[in-house]
């Protein structure tokens, strides 16, 4: 039960700091991480180049970690 409870607020924490990322980035981690898109996917739908979309996602996933204490590993 006690772990339950520090999943919750690591998840509680994780949308705080999703919540403070720049709308662009925010939007493909989401597209990423909670939809299952790939990165030909997101650019697809959001009109942009596939490396824009994995730029999006470095710097996001960077700042995410950074927000949570560099306690996540990067995919």
């Amino acid at each position: 039960m006690h772990q339950q409870t520090e999943e919750a607020y690591h998840f509680d924490d994780l949308y705080l700091a999703m919540d403070k990322l720049e709308e662009n980035h925010r939007t493909v981690i989401i597209l990423k991480y909670l939809n299952g898109f790939t990165e030909k996917d997101i650019a697809e739908v959001l009109e942009l180049n596939v490396n824009i979309v994995k730029s999006r996602l470095f710097k996001a996933r960077k700042q995410l970690k950074g927000m949570m204490g560099g306690a996540s590993d990067e995919r």
